[in-house]
């Protein structure tokens, strides 16, 4: 009984890392809208993908630097405009949890010097410079991605908005999410 058990665990567990690797691989949703909570759901539980990256202020970061600390990833792109009205509420976000040990962080689509010092001027998160690198390990764009401190998945969301009503409401749901993981 204690074999059967244990092998169907490795299964599991097999088929889960499987299914976490293709997710992160399979880039943005395409689907019809009834399958978006599925496929944003497949997400959860998956491990944070390997990767090496530079600050934009020179400093190296990697998933292994990560570990045993919230992340709140935002994959996002400044030619389009609507991301940025959510850059307030996560802003205030960041501030919620200012010296909380939740690591914020940005990654641009845009893969130029233009937006490095910009951004940083009116969106407080650490930026991750010359994305592309990152953004070929996650192929999450626009996405928000949070990992707990086990470097796992507890939220997916690339559903990004500029209506207050909604912004709101999903800054709501990431202060309970962090809250829950700290």
């Amino acid at each position: 009984m204690k074999i059967i058990f244990t092998l169907t665990t490795i299964c599991i567990l097999s088929a889960s890392a499987v299914q976490c690797q293709s997710c992160f691989d399979q880039g943005g949703f395409n689907g019809v809208e009834e399958k978006l909570e599925q496929y944003k759901a497949g997400f959860l539980g998956c491990r944070m993908p390997a990767f090496k990256a530079t600050l934009i202020n020179g400093t190296p970061i990697t998933n292994d630097s990560l570990q045993g600390k919230t992340v709140f990833m935002y994959f996002w792109s400044l030619h389009l405009g609507f991301y940025t009205a959510e850059i307030p509420y996560l802003n205030r976000l960041m501030d919620t949890f200012a010296g909380k040990g939740i690591v914020f962080l940005a990654i641009c689509k845009d893969d130029s010097a233009k937006w490095d010092k910009r951004s940083e001027k009116f969106f407080h998160f650490k930026h991750i410079s010359r994305s592309k690198a990152v953004l070929s390990k996650f192929k999450s764009d626009p996405a928000i991605v949070i990992f707990n401190k086990d470097g796992r998945t507890i939220f997916y969301d690339n559903g990004l908005t500029d209506r207050e009503a909604l912004l709101k409401e999903r800054l709501a749901t990431y202060i309970r999410i962090i809250k829950g993981n700290l």
